[in-house]
């Protein structure tokens, strides 16, 4: 799924409505979301500091699994 850097179009902020159909139609993935997420963590948390601990492998594990659910 092609996307551009603008924040309305920064799959990191869709709501939870759109990203379901999104999944059902599959034009994106569980785990394409999880690794947008976790790029725009790592892009903005030296800055803002939001966060102590960032469980990446088990985000994705958990992401890579619903993928495979969604078929």
């Amino acid at each position: 799924m092609q996307r551009s850097n603008s924040r309305d179009d920064d799959i990191c902020f869709f709501p939870a409505t759109e990203l379901a159909r999104l999944y059902r139609a599959r034009k994106v993935s569980p785990l394409e979301v999880m690794r947008a997420v976790l790029a725009r963590i790592d892009a903005m948390n030296l800055a803002v500091n939001a966060y102590i601990t960032v469980a990446r492998d088990s985000a994705l594990a958990v992401a890579r699994r619903a993928t495979r659910m969604l078929g």
